[in-house]
């Protein structure tokens, strides 16, 4: 443990991004658990604004649609309410 660093036995120490990093097995192969799962590819919400997985995958409903891309347009029930 005590030998000099050389050029052929240094190791890149501190160099975490490199190829080839070592990632211990049993950490690689734990199952997914409500705990430790991490709502991979849902990255263009607000940072730091967590959503619970559960409320991530609800069925769309009319209650809660949100009219993706209707941003231009008033609802029709205030039309409704006004007549």
């Amino acid at each position: 443990m005590n030998k000099p660093v050389t050029e052929e036995n240094k190791q890149n120490i501190g160099v975490i991004t490199e190829i080839g990093k070592s990632i211990p097995y049993t950490e690689m192969n734990k199952p997914v658990t409500e705990e430790n799962k991490q709502g991979i590819g849902d990255n263009k919400r607000e940072i730091g604004k967590s959503i619970p997985y559960t409320e991530m995958n609800k069925p769309v409903t009319e209650e809660n649609k949100q009219g993706i891309g209707d941003n231009n347009k008033k609802s029709e029930r205030v039309f409704r309410t006004q007549k």
